[in-house]
C-alpha cells in the first residue's frame, strides 16, 4: 500500500510540476527570432561566422521592427522581431532559402 501511495504522489508531483512550467512559458512568452521577406517567414538557426555559408549579395536591410508577438500581415519589405531596422540582409550561393543577418558584432544570423 505504502508504494502505490508513494508513486500516486510522485505522479501528482511531476504532473503539478509541468503545469507550472507550461504556465511560465506562455506569461514570460518564448520567441523565435524571425525574419520576414517578400512575406516567407525564416527562423533564426543561430550566428554563423565560420564559412559554412558564401555571401553571395545584399538583399536589402530591415525595414521595420515589429513586436515580438506579431501576427498580422507583414509589412512591405524587409522585417524582424528580432534584428534592428538598418540591418543587412545577404542571400547565400548555396542555398536560396537561407539569409544571413549582419550584425553589429561581425557575425551572422542565419535564418532558414
Amino acid at each position: 500500500m505504502k508504494k502505490c501511495f508513494l508513486l500516486f504522489f510522485l505522479f501528482l508531483l511531476i504532473g503539478c510540476q509541468a503545469e507550472e512550467t507550461e504556465s511560465f512559458v506562455e506569461s514570460n512568452g518564448s520567441y523565435q527570432a524571425e525574419l520576414t521577406i517578400r512575406g516567407v517567414t525564416y527562423m533564426s538557426l543561430g550566428q554563423w561566422n565560420e564559412g559554412q555559408y558564401t555571401i553571395e549579395e545584399e538583399i536589402g536591410e530591415v525595414k521595420t521592427k515589429v513586436d515580438l508577438d506579431y501576427r498580422g500581415d507583414a509589412p512591405e519589405g524587409i522585417s524582424s522581431n528580432y534584428l534592428n531596422e538598418g540591418t543587412p540582409i545577404y542571400s547565400v550561393q548555396q542555398y536560396s532559402d537561407v539569409f544571413l543577418a549582419e550584425r553589429e558584432d561581425g557575425t551572422y544570423e542565419i535564418f532558414d
